[in-house]
């Protein structure tokens, strides 16, 4: 029999809950295709943080296994899963909050580093546009400033109740290409921006050949270089000149021979 709207939509958020099945939609990113029925999707069948079960960590000091609850009054605990650099607030340090409640000026504990620092201002990103607030609960989504020596996948922590959360696994480079800078001004500058660069994405690798002298930057994929090339010239100001890594060639031992003296 037919099967009405609502109780289809009951059903396929419970399955989905359950992982017993799969919701699978279709679209086209392209031509901006069902993009509104993907939203639409995540808010009815994806859980909410307070419906997940409790993230588990390791507790640094034990090594002990601690679970952490989306309570807001619980210790607080988030991951740092991306960091952007922005040009009027700098760096910026996304984070996903399982725990707890973070406000501008709260003291922090970064793991695995076991260093402490101080939260800067807490932001709700809106798309590209960013509204200051002043506290978030567990199960928000923010960036917040400060945390200058925190990179992708690091955990930050209440310094009373420390928690080491499941870092981010980055896959191997398997692409990579020479850059160059065009004037002695764009060498200055390569430096320090191609640093920056590679704080916002760990998936990026660089690296300079001893052999060759060239600086060879590694990604993803051929887009994915593309868009670190223009991000280094277009937000960065660094002009580049862009190649295939040259190969050493070396002599080998082509035939055993046999000598007297």
């Amino acid at each position: 029999k037919d099967v009405g709207a609502e109780d289809l939509a009951v059903a396929l958020r419970k399955i989905t809950l359950t992982r017993n099945a799969l919701v699978v939609l279709c679209g086209s990113a392209l031509r901006n295709v069902g993009i509104g029925a993907l939203l639409d999707a995540v808010v009815s069948y994806l859980p909410s943080p307070l419906e997940r079960p409790p993230v588990t960590g390791i507790d640094p000091k034990t090594g002990a296994a601690v679970e952490r609850g989306p309570d807001p009054a619980a210790p607080f605990a988030a991951l740092a899963f991306k960091t952007t650099f922005d040009k009027n607030a700098g760096l910026l340090t996304w984070l996903r909050i399982y725990s707890g409640t973070i406000r501008g000026g709260d003291a922090v504990l970064i793991e695995p580093k076991h260093s402490k620092e101080r939260i800067g201002r807490v932001y709700l990103p809106d798309a590209g546009d960013r509204e200051g607030i002043d506290e978030a609960p567990a199960g928000s989504v923010v960036c917040v400033t400060g945390l200058g020596g925190v990179r992708t996948g690091e955990t930050i922590a209440d310094p009373k109740a420390p928690i080491a959360l499941e870092s981010i696994r980055v896959p191997d480079a398997v692409v990579s290409i020479v850059i160059e800078p065009k004037t002695a001004s764009d060498r200055d500058r390569l430096g320090p921006s191609l640093a920056k660069l590679l704080a916002c994405d760990p998936s990026l690798r660089s690296s300079v050949d001893s052999e060759t002298g060239q600086t060879v930057l590694s990604g993803m994929g051929r887009l994915h270089l593309e868009i670190a090339v223009a991000s280094l010239e277009d937000d960065y100001g660094v002009s580049l000149n862009t190649g295939k890594p040259r190969v050493a060639y070396r002599t080998t031992i082509a035939r055993p021979v046999t000598v007297s003296y």
